[in-house]
């Protein structure tokens, strides 16, 4: 019984901060859309020093996002949808079974039920590292992460953070078992 109420006292916990951890992550995204030189010390500082991103593809892929931060044109801030926010909730690529995330690609169709005037949906997600979003920096380092896309061949990720087409957006962390995911849908007009 007591560590039942302990995993709650602890769910419960996560889940207060959840919406205060959603707008500090659309935040960041907002920051480094309008000013993307802002990230790079940051990125120069800290997540440099990580071992994957040290040497190989990870090195690669750090100075390709240093370069891209440095030639990315800047893009207005991003508004919070709560309608994509309620087709997050609707997503169908958790698999709890076999404890994964994935894609569903049928965001445009799950947010278009919520909002029928968008025509450009995207999703972004990473599995989060708990430890690193209970840090000062955590929601600047998992964007860190989506601009640097070491495991995306494309860069997608950092692709979609900065295409200007999309103006709304909305952040969830799903919890799949023990892990975290933290998922991100834009969409425009």
């Amino acid at each position: 019984m007591k560590k039942l109420i302990l995993l709650l006292f602890i769910l419960l916990s996560f889940a207060g901060k959840s919406q205060s951890l959603d707008s500090s992550f659309i935040d960041e995204i907002n920051m480094v859309r309008t000013d993307p030189k802002s990230l790079k010390s940051f990125m120069l500082s800290y997540i440099s020093t990580r071992v994957e991103y040290t040497k190989g593809d990870g090195l690669l892929a750090l100075n390709e996002a240093l370069n891209f931060l440095d030639t990315v044109t800047p893009v207005r801030k991003l508004s919070f949808s709560n309608d994509i926010y309620k087709a997050l909730g609707d997503h169908k690529g958790i698999d709890t079974i076999k404890v994964t995330f994935r894609h569903d690609y049928k965001c445009l169709g799950r947010i278009r039920k919520y909002d029928n005037k968008v025509k450009f949906t995207a999703e972004n997600y990473i599995l989060v590292n708990k430890r690193e979003i209970k840090k000062n920096f955590g929601m600047k380092i998992l964007l860190c992460h989506f601009i640097i896309d070491l495991y995306v061949k494309d860069r997608g990720h950092r692709n979609t953070i900065f295409n200007k087409e999309y103006t709304l957006t909305a952040v969830k962390f799903i919890n799949v078992k023990n892990e975290i995911y933290l998922v991100q849908e834009f969409a425009g007009y």
